[in-house]
């Protein structure tokens, strides 16, 4: 038997695949786009992506797409909030083998053929930001974004933005520095209903000078990481982490400060339990300096429970729609907030909800200000319904709060000695000028102390150097350090 007969079948598939494929990617594509709308409208975002034109190929495609910024109840004469992008679309042997529909690749059209959009007309019109935009990110502008189609109906996209140079001068003041690269991958399912992201940015450095100003900015390292799983149409839960490795901002003039923060990191987690959202967030800052003064270091720990989840999520959703309907140019077709709606489900919320403060933490070498507590709100369902809204006003005879508080006095040393030394260098006074100033504050404090300690608001242990004292908020009566006290608006 002739071979070329058994291979001919084999050969025609391998050239056939791609005008079957072809299409799949095309819908991937526009999937993609009513996907991405959905959730923008869903959200309240008022940006629509529309598909401007499509170039079918054998091997590979090409999109133009733009995004469009929604109008606000403006001119319509006035040029388009929109940008251009162009997405390469492959969908050839390399992406079947390895269990894709297509590949993408999408970049800014170059601004130079966007007339029509706002962006564009700036570039054709100001020669400076034309100079600057092509100095910095050339022809293909400052991003490039990479998706992957599969097979299980799963997308993964990766994007880069390019690093890029800044030497900007005009008459009046300048910028010079450098921004690097930013990194950044998101995976969705199947479902979308799970998602997964990660974005790395080594950060920049930037100055700031102005006849009246010399400053520099530089950020070291920022990363996030996140992953969430929706419940409802408005309610993701999960885990995120945010962090930040260093920020600096020096004021390089004469007699100028330099403040420093460094290692800060912000986490949350969030979870939902018999159809009410449980929230932790910690917040941490490792080191803070002004000049050579140590600012110390601050932890905070909060946990939201026993939030309702449908009320939650029906408050988002009532505010969506608000939002949305400000996305036209005829004033009329606003609608108003359904205020019996968010009434309803704020009081739902307000129910149940609990806030506690687990730690605050302010440290300053080895000493520490310390507060931790408690709130929530009772007998809600007793507000008036024309009463009910976003002021917290209406809430305040409800409100049930209790907090503990201490500091001890090395910590009021370190905070009064930092105080002083920065007043003095600010006023040109010598260090002799700034320990009589540290004396006086530390006299201040003493004397409110001693106030505070005889009238029991305060209490005073005088062999660990250690202050105390208890707030409490209940039906109406407030407590401090076990007195009675009043409060306008709060106490009754």
């Amino acid at each position: 038997m002739n071979k070329r007969w058994i291979a001919a079948p084999f050969a025609a598939i391998a050239v056939a695949v791609p005008y079957f494929i072809a299409p799949k990617a095309e819908t991937a594509y526009e999937n993609a786009l009513a996907e991405l709308n959905h959730y923008m409208d869903k959200m309240g975002f008022p940006v629509v992506v529309e598909r401007v034109g499509y170039k079918k190929g054998f091997l590979g495609s090409e999109a133009v797409s733009r995004i469009q910024l929604a109008r606000f109840l403006d001119d319509s004469s006035d040029p388009q909030d929109c940008l251009d992008i162009v997405t390469e679309v492959k969908h050839g042997y390399g992406e079947l083998l390895q269990g894709r529909w297509a590949d993408t690749t999408t970049t800014i059209k170059p601004l130079s053929e966007q007339a029509d959009c706002s962006l564009g007309m700036l570039y054709q019109e100001e020669q400076d930001f034309a100079d600057f935009y092509q100095q910095a990110f050339g022809a293909d502008g400052p991003a490039i974004i990479n998706a992957h189609f599969k097979f299980n109906g799963a997308t993964s996209i990766d994007y880069i933005t390019d690093s890029f140079h800044i030497d900007h001068q005009t008459e009046a003041d300048s910028v010079k520095g450098h921004v690097t690269e930013m990194r950044g991958i998101l995976d969705l399912n199947e479902a979308r209903d799970h998602v997964a992201i990660a974005i790395d940015w080594p950060g920049f450095s930037l100055l700031l000078q102005s006849d009246a100003d010399n400053v520099q900015v530089d950020l070291t390292h920022y990363s996030l990481t996140g992953d969430q799983q929706q419940i409802y149409p408005y309610l993701w839960v999960g885990n995120g982490k945010q962090q930040v490795d260093g920020l600096t901002v020096q004021d390089k003039g004469p007699g100028g400060t330099a403040f420093h923060l460094g290692s800060f990191m912000l986490t949350s987690e969030s979870a939902i339990k018999e159809n009410k959202l449980h929230y932790t967030t910690n917040m941490s800052l490792d080191e803070a300096t002004l000049d050579h003064h140590q600012l110390g270091s601050l932890l905070l720990e909060l946990h939201f429970s026993d939030i309702d989840a449908e009320a939650l999520n029906s408050l988002q959703s009532t505010f969506n729609d608000w939002l949305l309907s400000f996305q036209t140019e005829d004033l009329n077709a606003v609608k108003p907030l359904d205020q019996s709606a968010l009434a309803e489900d704020i009081k739902k919320i307000a129910a149940t909800s609990k806030i506690e403060i687990t730690k605050l933490d302010y440290h300053i070498n080895d000493h520490r200000a310390h507060i931790d507590g408690n709130a929530n709100l009772i007998n809600v369902d007793t507000i008036p319904a024309d009463q009910m809204g976003l002021s917290p006003l209406s809430y305040l005879g409800h409100l049930q709060l209790a907090l503990n508080a201490e500091l001890d006095e090395p910590w009021v040393n370190s905070v009064t000695t930092i105080a002083s030394q920065v007043y003095a260098k600010q006023a040109g006074m010598d260090a002799e000028v700034a320990q009589s100033i540290k004396d006086q504050m530390i006299m201040q404090f003493q004397q409110i102390a001693g106030q505070l300690s005889a009238m029991k608001y305060v209490s005073y242990d005088a062999d660990k150097g250690l202050y105390t004292s208890q707030f409490s908020l209940a039906d109406g009566k407030a407590l401090l350090n076990g007195q009675v006290i009043e409060i306008p608006g709060l106490t009754r």
